[in-house]
């Protein structure tokens, strides 16, 4: 904890600055994708709780 002053917009910020790549770059089918997919997947496993649940 280098610098204890950062604010979480701060953090927020230089996550974005160096993650925004992934989605952006040469890698953004890929990136795209995956979070795509991994959305459907939380989508799937909700409504398979709730069936299972019902």
């Amino acid at each position: 904890m280098a610098n204890a002053n950062n604010s979480g917009r701060d953090r927020l910020s230089r996550f974005w600055s160096s993650a925004s790549g992934f989605w952006a770059g040469k890698s953004a089918v890929w990136g795209w994708s995956l979070t795509i997919g991994l959305l459907a997947m939380a989508v799937a496993q909700l409504a398979v709780q709730y069936r299972l649940n019902y």
